[in-house]
């Protein structure tokens, strides 16, 4: 089935009714499916982090946690030993203890409203 012809329960219009008011509509512009904005979080996420953080985050070399690629996290954010990340992603407040969150895959619960889906 391609997408033009999904029913509408599942196109972007119905199942996000305001999406063109959030914070990061730019990335649903022109999809009809929004698992179609999938496809190019990972380049969005670079490029916005790029655009609109201050820096990348730098993890000391003994910290209790793994963390690679560009990689943004948010001010008084908690990384638990043992958490995996692997960048670029964009985090909130906390990361928990054996959570993986890797390139496009896992974002921390705490992006929701940064991305406008609250």
């Amino acid at each position: 089935m391609i997408h033009s012809e999904l029913p509408d329960p599942f196109q972007i219009d119905s199942m996000f009714p305001y999406w063109r008011e959030w914070d990061h509509a730019s990335i649903f512009k022109g999809l009809t499916a929004p698992w179609e904005a999938l496809d190019c979080l990972v380049d969005y996420l670079r490029k916005w982090g790029k655009d609109h953080l201050d820096e990348q985050f730098h993890p000391p070399k003994n910290a209790p946690f793994h963390c690679e690629g560009p990689v943004w996290i948010g001010p008084g954010t908690v990384i638990e030993p043992g958490a995996m990340i692997r960048g670029p992603v964009i985090i909130g407040s906390i990361v928990r203890s054996g959570i993986a969150l890797m390139s496009g895959m896992g974002l921390s619960l705490d992006l929701i409203p940064l991305l406008g889906i609250a």
